[in-house]
């Protein structure tokens, strides 16, 4: 098998995964339970934040709006899946691994 031919074999098994993820029902429950973590998280961070400011003297107005700016910058960028993971990807990336893993050559 060609490297084209086993990037197209575990591509398709990337989105055979996927797409029975996207109907299973257990998998959308695991997600929203992630997202609402994921938020829990965005406030706990923009409030220590905000504490933090404040307590070194900053107006609490000043401290509540770059709280605000440094909690969703971390939220958009969310380093090392830290707010939020997509369950749906990590499936398809299982999958699309699962064919690569089955086809290395053996050492």
């Amino acid at each position: 098998m060609t490297g084209d031919e086993l990037f197209a074999a575990a591509e398709a098994a990337r989105k055979t995964a996927i797409q029975k993820a996207l109907k299973d029902g257990n998998v959308w429950r695991g997600q929203l339970i992630l997202l609402a973590t994921g938020l829990i998280k965005v406030i706990c961070i923009h409030m220590a934040i905000v504490i933090l400011l404040a307590s070194l003297g900053m107006p609490v107005e000043a401290s509540v709006l770059i709280g605000f700016m440094l909690a969703t910058a971390l939220g958009c960028l969310n380093p090392y899946g830290f707010i939020h993971r997509s369950l749906f990807h990590e499936i398809g990336d299982e999958a699309f691994n699962a064919v690569i893993d089955q086809h290395k050559p053996k050492s």
